[in-house]
């Protein structure tokens, strides 16, 4: 009962005219939604750096495998795969870095 009670508070303050007339600028509405968006990219470019670096690691480890098996961990069509890998990683390279750039 007591989380449906500071629920209804919360509406309250962010609907009530004191939102409109009495906050101060960076209190209001406009300004706390710009700061959301803000803070979404940022946190969507960072997540894209972390995807790059997993994905990175990943394809290091599977490489690192594949040579100490004497390169038959991804055979056949090895050549394909690697080059799909290589160009998959420069994709998102680039990406990532419109993103944060």
């Amino acid at each position: 009962m007591g989380s449906e009670r500071n629920l209804l508070d919360s509406f309250t303050t962010l609907l009530g005219a004191k939102r409109f007339f009495a906050a101060s600028p960076e209190d209001r509405r406009e300004a706390l939604l710009a700061e959301s968006v803000q803070a979404q990219a940022d946190v969507t470019g960072q997540l894209g750096l972390q995807v790059r670096r997993a994905t990175e690691l990943l394809v290091a480890a599977l490489s690192r495998a594949d040579r100490e098996r004497d390169e038959s961990l991804l055979a056949p069509g090895r050549q394909g795969r690697r080059r799909f890998c290589a160009e998959g990683l420069q994709l998102g390279s680039s990406r990532s870095r419109a993103l944060t750039g």
